[in-house]
Formats: C-alpha cells, sequence, structure tokens
C-alpha cells in the first residue's frame, strides 16, 4: 500500500487537531454551546490547557525522536531515560527552596538542568558498566537513574513540611491546568527554539543512523552533534515538565507510530511527530477530563496506560530481535 503523501498528512493532522481542540474546548464538567463559546468565562482556562497541551505534545514528541534517533532504539524517549524525572526533581527542589519562584522562567530553567545533567549521567553509567556504551546499555542505564531520581522526589515530598509541596503531587502525575498565560509563554519560547534547531540538525540524524564510523567518515561531528542535540531534547523535556508535570510515553508511542508512515526521514519525522504528538495530547487530556467527570483524572495516568499496552506491544513484536536483548 503507497504511503500518503507528505502534505497530505500534514493537513489530515491539522485538521484533526483542529476538531480535537474544538470538541476539547466545548466538552466537559460544563459543558459550552458553540454559540455561546466566546463569552464562556470557562473559555479562556480550556483554552490555556489546549494550548499547552499542543506545545507538550509535541516538544515531548519531537525529543523523543531525538532521543530514539541518536540511540537507535524505538524504545528511547525522555520518561524512560529519566530525563523527566531529572527535570521534576530539580522543579520539586526550587519550589521547596521558595527561592524566586515567582519567576517564569525560572522553574523551566532549573528543570533544563536537572534534565540536561541526568542526560550526561546516564551516558556516564552506561560507559562505566560496559567497556563501550551501546544503545541498550544506555536504556537500561536510564531505567535505573529514572527509578532512583524518582525515588528522591517521592522522598523529598512525603517528607516536607509544606503543604504547598504536598500539592506538587498532583502536578507530577502530571497536569494541564494553567492559569497564567506567562508560564504558557516561557512553555512555548524554548520549546519552539528547540524545535527549529531540531530541523536543522535532523540530517545529523540521518547520518548517525548509519552508525558512528560511517558518520564520521562522511564528514559529521558525532560528538558535537550528540551534545547539541541531547541538550535541545533536554530543554525542550524540562520546560515541559516544569509546566505540567511528568507526561510519560508521549515520545515513545507517537514517534514510533509516525515512523512507520513517514519513514526514517527525520525531517519529516519531526513535522509530523509535532503534529500528532499534539494531537494524542489533546485527545488524553479530554479523556482525563471526561472518563470520570466531574473528576479530573491526571493525565499522566492516561499517557501512562496507553506507553504500557504500546511497550508490551512493540516487545511482543521485537522479541525475537537482537537490538534489545
Amino acid at each position: 500500500m503507497k504511503a500518503p503523501s507528505m502534505k497530505l498528512l500534514v493537513a489530515s493532522l491539522l485538521l484533526m487537531l483542529v476538531v480535537s481542540a474544538l470538541v476539547s474546548l466545548t466538552i466537559g464538567p460544563m459543558d459550552i454551546p458553540l454559540s455561546s463559546m466566546f463569552s464562556s468565562p470557562v473559555l479562556q482556562l480550556r483554552l490555556y490547557r489546549v494550548l499547552l497541551a499542543v506545545i507538550a505534545g509535541a516538544g515531548l514528541s519531537v525529543s523523543g525522536v531525538i532521543l530514539q534517533g541518536l540511540l537507535r532504539n524505538p524504545l528511547a524517549e525522555p520518561y524512560i531515560l529519566g530525563i523527566s524525572s531529572g527535570a521534576g526533581l530539580s522543579a520539586v527542589l526550587v519550589i521547596s527552596s521558595g527561592v524566586l519562584v515567582s519567576i517564569p522562567w525560572f522553574i523551566p530553567g532549573a528543570a533544563f538542568i536537572g534534565g540536561l545533567a541526568t542526560v550526561f549521567l546516564v551516558f556516564w553509567l552506561a560507559s562505566a558498566t560496559v567497556k563501550k556504551s551501546t544503545p541498550t546499555s544506555l536504556l537500561l542505564s536510564g531505567v535505573v537513574v529514572n527509578s532512583i531520581l524518582g525515588s528522591a522526589m517521592m522522598y523529598i515530598i512525603s517528607s516536607s513540611p509544606s503543604g504547598e509541596l504536598h500539592s506538587v503531587i498532583w502536578w507530577l502525575l502530571g497536569n494541564l491546568q494553567l492559569f497564567n498565560g506567562d508560564i504558557l509563554v516561557a512553555t512555548l519560547v524554548p520549546v519552539a527554539v528547540c524545535f527549529v534547531i531540531a530541523l536543522r540538525y535532523s540530517g545529523h540524524l540521518d547520518l548517525i543512523q548509519l552508525g558512528d564510523q560511517p558518520a564520521q567518515h562522511l564528514g559529521l561531528d558525532i560528538r558535537r552533534a550528540r551534545v547539541i542535540l541531547l541538550v535541545l531534547s533536554s530543554l525542550m523535556t524540562g520546560t515541559i515538565v516544569a509546566a505540567c508535570g511528568l507526561i510519560g510515553f508521549v515520545g515513545l508511542i507517537v514517534p514510533h507510530s509516525v515512523r512507520a508512515v513517514t519513514g526514517s526521514t527525520h525531517k519529516k519525522l519531526m513535522y509530523v511527530s509535532a503534529l500528532g504528538g499534539s494531537v494524542f495530547l489533546v485527545l488524553s487530556d479530554l479523556l482525563a477530563r471526561t472518563v470520570v467527570s466531574p473528576r479530573e483524572v491526571p493525565i499522566g495516568v492516561i499517557t501512562s496506560l496507553f506507553g504500557g499496552i504500546f511497550f508490551f506491544t512493540i516487545l511482543r513484536r521485537r522479541r525475537s530481535e537482537s537490538w534489545f536483548f
């Protein structure tokens, strides 16, 4: 069966995004008729949620594309590799200290530093345990780091006397509630800038797929390209974690699904994954708000449920291949 053209695929995803956004704006515990939609006080709150879902879905998906390309492993993504946990732990430490938390850019900056430090920790651990780090050793090191950092984060929250910090638990489970447009801008700007730069480096990811030696023979500075791409992935992930908490598996589900349609050309993959991630997170948020209405399920619970099923499906399909075991 012939794959759809890029224009048709992008147009279809844009249409799905517009429709899902309109549905999300009008449906919830308090339905908003389209006739009075623009005069409803609930509209602004839902509009913030939808816009944040679009930004976070796109950023996490592109971050997943970068990590899967760098590690040459379709199971790599920010949540599994521990980048999300590192960013979350850094944000929790800042919130618990109460230092400069009122500055919109401060917590995303701290989360970025935590996520980036986690990336280099994972690479160091993988290199320290085996003679030469491989995609498998990096992935398993990420799982170990993710578990340790997650435990540290939960300990800090549970042992803190601050009632405000205990409310962070809801944020850590994934939450798109937003009451401040400054936070939306503080999330959009870094993600958009990183996305544009990542597109320029998409060709580097194509070369990395050939292997380190072939890529070097073609003139690619492997070390420099990896550092830049890891910084971009960490900045996107850290910014999104600071705004919406830990939302896992978006960077696994979307790029892996999109790759079957677009192929492995990373520039196409980034464009389509960004749109697909936005649609996925908008619909996941709609489901989180309506599945047990009027109560709300943390969006991280919804994405983790889908991610667990998807992860299991991948393992069953690829259990005979050598890249994982």
